[in-house]
């Protein structure tokens, strides 16, 4: 299976959109986010390490997000598999949606009609607000 790893905004726009392989992103700063809009239809893509992204929105998947990444933003109909770690998300809302948060990650407000499926270990989730969901804890 092809890799690719991407550190900026540059390398993930560069990929095209039938790629069929794993992309790892693992750039992006606070001063310098990554955004993630697209859903790579063949790709499997994961966000680990210290990678920081501003959003991820539209018909972005994600299959997970690990060890000490952050996203700010998870919106639209976008859908992440699971958060895990000591992986933190400000918010997630509209309707997207979140398959299982674990470990020690954090998951700032959920909001609009987003869905979590499930919450286990010492997973944090601060605030649900309108017609949010939270499947199982």
């Amino acid at each position: 299976m092809k890799t690719i790893i991407v550190k900026s905004q540059e390398e993930l726009e560069k990929i095209s959109l039938d790629f069929d392989g794993e992309i790892y992103i693992e750039g992006g700063t606070k001063e310098n986010p990554l955004n993630l809009k697209i859903n790579f239809q063949y790709a499997v893509v994961i966000v680990r390490g210290s990678a920081y992204l501003e959003s991820v929105y539209g018909s972005a998947q994600i299959r997970y997000v690990s060890d000490s990444a952050q996203i700010r933003s998870v919106s639209d109909s976008a859908q992440i598999g699971s958060v895990y770690g000591s992986a933190q998300i400000r918010s997630v809302s509209d309707s997207a949606q979140i398959g299982s948060v674990y470990g020690s990650a954090q998951i700032g407000s959920v909001y609009g009609s987003a869905q979590i499926r499930y919450v286990s270990d010492s997973a944090q989730i601060r605030s649900v607000s309108d017609s949010a969901q939270i499947g199982s804890v």
